[in-house]
């Protein structure tokens, strides 16, 4: 059995000042490696990439396959498919799927589909800290 990281959450100033749930990652393509700070959130229905992220690694936008709008804030806002290696902490890499969209207004966001089918994750709001760990079988 895997020992779960511990995170502590970040304090954010924007839009006003609040502690997030934020993981460091590795996310992986067939040609890029990079590593950035991610948005857990139970609350997203997807995992999503930023514009910018996508073309850091390398994403073709024109041959990767289109995917409905996000919901909310992103509604309005074309998406395509990814599919990329992400590395958290010492665990195994695995694959996740994302919706990259053509927007810098969002966070790198791990959400249900498929963050939360690959990782145990619990919250400790009172506690300002997060374990993850990989699924238990």
């Amino acid at each position: 059995m895997t020992t779960p990281l511990t995170v502590p959450y970040t304090r954010v100033s924007a839009p006003f000042p609040t502690l997030r749930p934020m993981l460091p990652v590795r996310l992986v393509s067939s040609t890029a490696v990079v590593d950035a700070e991610a948005l857990v959130d139970s609350g997203s229905d997807t995992n999503v990439l930023p514009w910018d992220l996508g073309v850091r690694l390398g994403l073709n936008w024109s041959r990767a396959l289109p995917l409905p709008p996000v919901s909310g804030s992103l509604a309005s806002v074309a998406s395509r498919a990814a599919l990329l290696t992400v590395g958290v902490s010492n665990f195994p890499p695995g694959y996740l799927a994302f919706a990259w969209v053509q927007s810098n207004t969002v966070p790198l966001i791990l959400g249900q589909t498929n963050f939360f089918l690959e990782f145990d994750v619990c919250f400790y709001a009172s506690r300002g800290e997060f374990t993850v760990a990989p699924r238990t079988p």
